[in-house]
């Protein structure tokens, strides 16, 4: 079995990688159960590291070193912003809060509207006072999944 280290330091290509794993599970030498829940545990821990500032610090110092970007193997690392935002409210612009007011408004309006469509019985019709339009309710769409929950 590989240790941490091994698997951590191993440079194995994505595509590689993803079908060995599949094939390995689908081959049913093991419990998918147990799979799916490491499959989660190790998606939490890995988003955990990669926002943990003193990693991410860590990680964009060795970078710097290199410029702004380094191959890996097969992976290309680059140094970007991520999630630029403006702030709009030290701008003194009238016109935007007033379009940001009515957004709001048309936003509430269109969740009260989607509400009411929500209750119109599944095998029913109404007709719209103003418009005379036949509504129904709508059309629910899913997927099933599992959902994994960690003990505290």
């Amino acid at each position: 079995m590989k240790t941490a280290v091994e698997i951590i330091e191993s440079e194995v290509s994505l595509p590689i990688a993803i079908s060995q794993a599949k094939e390995f599970i689908l081959s049913g030498e093991i419990d998918p159960l147990k799979v799916w829940a490491n499959m989660s545990r190790f998606k939490k821990m890995i988003e955990a590291l990669q926002e943990d500032a003193e990693i991410k610090d860590y990680a964009l110092r060795e970078l710097s070193k290199y410029g702004k970007e380094h191959q890996v193997s097969d992976c290309k690392l680059e140094q970007f912003e991520a999630g630029v935002k403006y702030d709009y409210t030290v701008c003194g612009d009238g016109t935007l809060d007033e379009l940001y007011k009515m957004r709001n408004a048309v936003n509430m309006d269109i969740k009260d509207r989607e509400s009411m469509l929500r209750g119109i019985p599944e095998n029913a019709t109404l007709a719209d006072a103003d418009t005379g339009e036949i509504l129904r309710h709508p059309i629910r769409t899913s997927k099933t999944t599992i959902k994994t929950t960690f003990k505290k």
